[in-house]
């Protein structure tokens, strides 16, 4: 059963971030919010707002988003989004061959989103990130940017935010092992420091900050690299092909000692 990210406090106003790639993700995100809020009989204003973060969480469409960001400061932002399984029952994460040719079992189209829904509801999780209010998120930018955002840039760091969160949220479903670097470009470009150094640079060399700008989005693109959760498990099975070939299938491992490794590699 996937957890309600309705708050305990009825009267909180809220702006649900759905990250819906099609609308048969939209429409059981929708039944899900629409359960929770029935279950405890939510009485406060709460709007929504799909925005598609998985399909290119690099470059979020924030437009209708933006539009939705015209709310009371104290209204609590929480981001949604399926997580869909392969199976309850299955450990492994291995990428299978049919994987290659149907496409990515953890983004399904509309189509096969359908079928698993009628068949297998259970695999897909809705999940919730962590909440943030509206004023909270807002100082948190301009502390970053060192002055006041306007409405574009706060939209693009309110995704940027849920985008995290979610991300967070469907690691404690699928393993740290798809913990990957988000927008590290995105969170150059508009730091204070960054933005304060081609002021200088454009001072120095007399080029206009904006052609600046964009050089550095051309460099950025060629040294920031971004994995993706399925070819890192392509990755890990020829990986492992290949670690097979030297050493013994049977290896001894100290679990207890392996686990330590883990909780600290988590914090």
């Amino acid at each position: 059963m996937s957890r309600s990210p309705w708050p305990a406090e009825t009267t909180t106003s809220i702006l649900f971030v759905l990250d819906a790639s099609h609308h048969v993700e939209q429409q059981h995100l929708e039944d899900w919010l629409d359960r929770g809020a029935e279950k405890i009989d939510y009485a406060a204003h709460a709007e929504r707002v799909v925005v598609r973060i998985a399909d290119s969480p690099e470059t979020i469409p924030t437009d209708d988003l933006k539009v939705a960001l015209d709310l009371p400061p104290e209204t609590l932002v929480i981001p949604v989004r399926i997580v869909w399984l392969k199976g309850l029952d299955v450990k492994s994460t291995t990428p299978r061959f049919r994987d290659l040719i149907f496409g990515n079992p953890r983004h399904p189209g509309p189509w096969r989103a359908r079928r698993v829904l009628r068949k297998h509801p259970r695999r897909a999780k809705c999940i919730s990130g962590t909440p943030a209010t509206l004023r909270d998120l807002t100082d948190r930018l301009q502390h970053r940017l060192g002055a006041a955002a306007d409405a574009d840039q706060l939209a693009e760091f309110v995704a940027g935010q849920a985008s995290i969160a979610l991300d967070i949220a469907e690691r404690r479903l699928r393993g740290s092992r798809y913990k990957v670097p988000r927008r590290v470009a995105k969170n150059l470009l508009s730091s204070h420091a960054f933005i304060a150094a081609l002021g200088e640079l454009s001072e120095s060399t007399g080029r206009p900050v904006q052609e600046l700008q964009a050089e550095a989005n051309n460099i950025f693109s060629e040294l920031i690299s971004v994995p993706q959760p399925f070819w890192l498990d392509v990755s890990y099975l020829l990986n492992r092909l290949i670690a097979s070939l030297g050493y013994d299938k049977a290896i001894v491992v100290d679990e207890a000692a392996l686990q330590k490794v883990r909780e600290t590699a988590k914090q």
